[in-house]
């Protein structure tokens, strides 16, 4: 929770106040899923991986509202009722990906494939909102939005690869056993 709070501290800063690459990747949502993640995978059961990936997420966004507030003296009623809006939404995203980070500790490929796809949909989300809206694509979302598209698809690539390695160890190990069990019985 440590690193949570320290998280949302470093995003506030980071994000700053101006529009520009900055703003868009303290506007990016994936990022706030990682620690909920990496929290719940240190849990061998599920409900423990849930608490814990939302108690990561609550202090994440407390740090980051708070960061925000004292450095940028933005606290009025739009921006509670947004602020809360989004530490429910963060709470209930990172109690889904706790869970996914549980679930990745008895299966790692497969919950990394769905973090990768976090990353590599996110832009792609962005895109279709910004067509809908009929918004234009500043050359700062663009560059941020590639960025993270590739993060995503290099982490499905990762788990793929350690996916198969996976596969190649256990044939390697049931084909040792095959050939212990076959020595056994001469």
């Amino acid at each position: 929770m440590i690193l949570g709070a320290s998280f949302g501290i470093v995003m506030a800063i980071l994000k700053g106040h101006d529009a520009g690459v900055r703003y868009v990747i303290g506007n990016l949502a994936a990022p706030w899923l990682v620690l909920p993640f990496l929290a719940g995978r240190a849990k061998v059961r599920l409900p423990p991986a849930a608490l814990m990936g939302c108690a990561t997420a609550l202090a994440s966004l407390l740090a980051f509202y708070a960061t925000t507030s004292s450095l940028y003296h933005q606290v009025n009623e739009h921006t509670r009722a947004n602020n809360l809006f989004f530490v429910v939404v963060g709470m209930l995203a990172g109690v889904a990906s706790g869970l996914l980070g549980g679930y990745a500790r008895r299966n790692a490929p497969a919950g990394l494939v769905l973090l990768g796809l976090a990353f590599a949909l996110e832009p792609v989300g962005q895109f279709a909102i910004r067509q809908l809206q009929r918004s234009v694509l500043t050359v700062a979302a663009l560059v941020v939005s590639v960025v993270e598209l590739a993060a995503g698809a290099l982490l499905i690539v990762f788990a793929l690869m350690a996916c198969r390695r996976t596969d190649v160890r256990t044939d390697l190990h049931r084909t040792r056993l095959s050939a212990a069990s076959t020595k056994n019985r001469r």
